[in-house]
């Protein structure tokens, strides 16, 4: 596989290098192991995914109170 091809993106480990943990001290204990394993709690295509769908639910719930409004008071 290619090293840019975003089916092999979950599969990979993602360097600790990339990840600082600058407030460290203020996090429990129980976040050390994901950190120390290289492991984080989610993949970097999940953050991009959420928001994908945050935004798709906003904009419906948006647009179809706009659509109750015109037929209401329209």
């Amino acid at each position: 596989m290619a090293a840019n091809d975003s089916r092999s993106l979950a599969n990979q480990r993602i360097p600790m290098a990339n990840h600082s943990r600058t407030l460290s001290s203020y996090d429990h204990p129980h976040w050390n192991q994901f950190y120390e394993n290289g492991d984080l709690p989610a993949p970097p295509w999940m953050h991009m995914a959420t928001g994908v769908y945050v935004i798709i639910v906003a904009l419906s719930g948006t647009i179809g109170n706009s659509v109750l409004l015109l037929a209401f008071i329209g």
